[in-house]
């Protein structure tokens, strides 16, 4: 509804000057040329990523279906839109953006228009000014994201409303509005807010009555299906993360809601402050205009007066209402009422030139100052029409703005555009300073040096996809499970469908299969997504082969991968050694052996342990030791999160001075404050002592047990085999005669032929003519110190036992015999040594004599 000045305004001519154009193509310019500086200059954000990654599919598969077999709905419409310039043009970080700067410059003089159609040409004007210096205009203009779209065509679509149900009652443009409002849907679902806002707003109108008019029930029937769809298409695929995890209807008291996001940043911050008390000011003209004019009798005027005032101040107070008390946190964002800043806009650009008139009548019948009577003919005219909305004309007497003041206004327009650059253009200008992660830095590099047969880690695996159309590996600990899906019985990313790698043993295989490795991830994730032993292992095995502008690009080199050995082992039902890895069980004084441990915690737990390493010989002591935090301390046990796999690498320190030989390595936890250590528990949950031998390490020159070789003195002709796995070579008896009460001392050589697996004892039975037992010793070898399952295959180990016979002794001779049995079950293992066998896997060594002489 436009008075009768601004019709006079639309039909004067000025074919000579006119500054309000200049003005407009100045601010449209300085959008322009601002979002062109942000393309260019800061680097690509995360999310962006995810964008060129769907448009590059489309490209190749006219869907944007990604190789994980997710359909990437979100942004749909910009999607296909970058995707045609990138085919058109090539990839490249600025064309893939240039969607969003064109669309976003034309969305400046758009509004304009629409101020200009339903307040005036000043508030048009103001309006642009403030949208292109917006720092939000800024960043979705220079981003290959989809927001600049959808609000672009919220605005067409609110313009064909007003146009169409407020200002006329025009059929065609109900449907135009349902077109924009779908289009703007496929470019961001977040625009499904506008229709309940704007269905109300129209019920505030015109009644629910004529809302159910037959040709006003269609176009929002429409818009309703286009709706329904757009939300089923984003429950079904939308954001690259499980919809579960973050729901978009979700009833809320609003007191969740985060202060910075909508208070402070948005509404508060020093330069749009003033934005927002204008905007609260047009409410309560509304507010109060309302009830006065109720009280007079005179309400139907007034809401037809102001019906585009009410119409949008209606719109974007209902989708307030609604990001505020019915939406997800997830979505409760500024990004998300983007689409509805030109409105805020425009209501508080009105606010502020209806304030103006104001402040021009209140001068005009409270004094005739000099510097009124010098403005009189540009502020009083103001007054009268030139700011005037649908809802703010006021009669002039005599009617129309004479062509002689057009200067005036042209002047004052120049001002209003002076003092927005002035408040807002220092806050846009600092949006150009805050530099993201330069991903894209850092992908130019690898790619400059990637060779054939190259993997790549990305915890970003879109960003990786975009640059070398692969991600071989999805490495992230926390927060990737809305991320993943199950393929093939194994999580994938849903990017790019590389495999989940969430553990130090994970990336360990990874890198051991492949000749050169790439790991590229942000600082901050860097710290903040990964376990300390994560990290260190990362820090340990792999180069930084390029730092810049907050990312770190790591190479590994294929590495030497020392054998894991399983273990499975149980501490107090807490912790678990899941296993461990070590190079080598030969090493010399004065040797740093690498030494990692894998533990798992079997639920999360609130004390701080301490493990400890200890290395010891068959005497009393430690040959050497360490006990400590997990990962040097930087991941303690209370930090666990349940069901967590630890690395904890540690380096075990041979000492210069260390004489030959065969040392235990033990491993266990115990309480520091108590120095009580965790219990090992067997199978059944019983304890079975509160240390775990894991290996032995043999200081070389080694000669078991101080003998001079491990050559038997006694071979046997044929080595005796016990099972499968274990020979004997042969032994040493010494003396060969004894006395009653007396011993003898039988050195056995053993050797693993392969792995053993089991702990077994050794037997030494002295037997008579008759089978009678006169004497004997059980145990495992080397006093119980070196267990069969620790031995290494082709090892001789020396094994020495002091038989004692019985004082009652008979004299004679006596046959010696050996064997190997379980000790749980009592179970012997069968021998396989020809003529010496005796049954029930004894093996004859030879005779011994007793006598009761010296």
């Amino acid at each position: 509804m436009l008075c009768e000045g601004e019709v006079a305004m639309k039909n004067r001519a000025s074919p000579r000057f006119n500054l309000e154009t200049l003005l407009l193509g100045g601010v449209t310019l300085t959008g322009f040329y601002l979002g062109l500086l942000y393309l260019l200059t800061v680097s690509l954000h995360v999310d962006e990523y995810s964008t060129l990654w769907a448009a590059q599919q489309v490209i190749q598969r006219g869907l944007p279906r990604l190789p994980s077999g997710f359909f990437y709905s979100q942004g749909l419409l910009f999607t296909y839109l970058d995707a045609l310039f990138i085919g058109l043009f090539g990839f490249s970080e600025p064309v893939a953006r240039a969607p969003s700067l064109l669309v976003g410059t034309a969305t400046i003089p758009l509004l304009y228009l629409v101020g200009k159609r339903f307040f005036s040409r000043q508030v048009g004007l103001l309006a642009a000014a403030l949208l292109a210096l917006a720092p939000e205009t800024i960043i979705w203009m220079g981003r290959a994201r989809m927001y600049s779209l959808q609000t672009l065509l919220a605005l067409l679509a609110l313009y064909y409303l007003g146009r169409g149900a407020i200002e006329g009652d025009v059929s065609r443009e109900r449907y135009l509005f349902s077109l924009f409002f779908i289009l703007a849907l496929f470019s961001q679902t977040a625009t499904v807010l506008l229709l309940p806002a704007v269905i109300l707003a129209l019920a505030a109108r015109w009644g629910w009555r004529r809302l159910l008019r037959g040709d006003v029930v269609p176009p929002l029937l429409l818009a309703g299906l286009g709706a329904a769809v757009a939300v089923l298409l984003n429950s079904i695929a939308g954001p690259v993360t499980d919809s579960s995890q973050r729901p978009f209807l979700a009833l809320s008291t609003g007191w969740g809601m985060k202060p910075a996001f909508y208070f402070r940043e948005f509404f508060w911050s020093p330069s749009r402050s003033p934005l927002t008390l204008l905007f609260i000011l047009g409410f309560i003209y509304l507010l109060v205009g309302t009830f006065k004019a109720a009280s007079k009798g005179e309400l139907a005027n007034f809401r037809e007066r102001n019906a585009v005032y009410l119409f949008l101040y209606g719109v974007f107070g209902l989708t307030m209402f609604q990001l505020v008390f019915l939406i997800g946190e997830t979505w409760r964002r500024p990004r998300y009422i983007t689409m509805l800043l030109p409105v805020y806009f425009l209501l508080a650009g009105a606010t502020l030139l209806r304030g103006m008139a104001w402040g021009a009548s209140w001068l005009r019948r409270v004094g005739r100052w000099q510097l009124v009577s010098r403005l009189k003919p540009t502020i009083f005219s103001l007054s009268r029409s030139q700011i005037a909305p649908a809802g703010f004309a006021i009669q002039q007497p005599g009617g129309g703005l004479q062509i002689r003041h057009e200067l005036k206004w042209d002047l004052l327009s120049l001002l209003l555009v002076a003092v927005v650059a002035a408040l807002f253009l220092p806050k846009t200008l600092t949006v150009l300073g805050q530099q993201e992660v330069g991903y894209d830095l850092a992908f130019h590099y690898v790619r400059h040096r990637w060779q054939p047969g190259d993997a790549i880690l990305m915890p970003l695996p879109a960003i990786s996809g975009v640059y070398l159309g692969q991600c071989d590996g999805y490495a992230l600990q926390q927060g990737y499970r809305e991320y993943v899906v199950e393929k093939d019985d194994a999580l994938v990313d849903r990017w790019t469908a590389a495999p989940l790698l969430a553990s130090v043993r994970q990336l360990q295989d990874f890198l051991a299969a492949r000749e050169r490795v790439w790991f590229v991830v942000d600082d901050v994730r860097f710290e903040q997504s990964y376990n300390p032993d994560f990290k260190e292992y990362v820090r340990r095995n792999m180069e930084p082969a390029y730092q810049r502008q907050g990312v770190t690009a790591f190479l590994a080199l294929p590495p030497r991968r020392p054998p894991f050995h399983a273990s499975a082992s149980n501490f107090a039902n807490k912790i678990t050694l899941v296993g461990y890895e070590l190079e080598t069980v030969r090493v010399q004084p004065g040797d740093s052996l690498p030494f990692s441990l894998f533990w798992q915690s079997q639920r999360a737990l609130e004390e701080d342990y301490a493990v400890f390493v200890h290395l010891s010989g068959r005497g009393d002591g430690f040959f050497w030791q360490e006990d400590g935090q997990p990962v040097g301390g930087l991941f303690p046990t209370g930090q666990w999160p349940a069901g967590a796999e630890v690395w904890d690498g540690r380096e075990i320190a041979v000492p210069t001075d260390a004489p030959p030989g065969r040392y235990r390595l033990e491993v266990g936890w115990y309480d520091p404050s108590t120095l009580e250590r965790l219990p090992v528990l067997d199978e059944e949950g019983r304890p079975r002592g509160n240390a775990l031998v894991l290996d032995y390490l043999k200081v070389v020159p080694f000669s078991p047990a101080s003998h001079p070789t491990t050559q038997p003195p006694n071979p046997l002709p044929e080595a005796a085999t016990f099972g499968d796995s274990i020979s004997l070579l042969g032994y040493d008896l010494n003396p060969a005669a004894a006395r009653p009460s007396g011993t003898f001392h039988l050195t056995l050589y053993w050797q693993a032929r392969k792995p053993v697996g089991e702990n077994y004892t050794v037997f030494v039975h002295l037997l008579g003519k008759d089978g009678q037992l006169w004497g004997q010793h059980d145990g495992q070898p080397e006093g119980g110190f070196y267990p069969t399952s620790f031995w290494d295959v082709g090892e001789v180990i020396v094994d020495e036992h002091e038989i004692a016979l019985r004082p009652d002794t008979p004299p004679g001779e006596y046959q010696i015999v050996t064997g190997l049995y379980r000790l749980a079950t009592g179970e012997r293992l069968a021998v396989d040594a020809g003529d010496r066998e005796m049954g029930d896997g004894r093996l004859l060594l030879g005779t011994v004599w007793v006598s009761n002489h010296e």
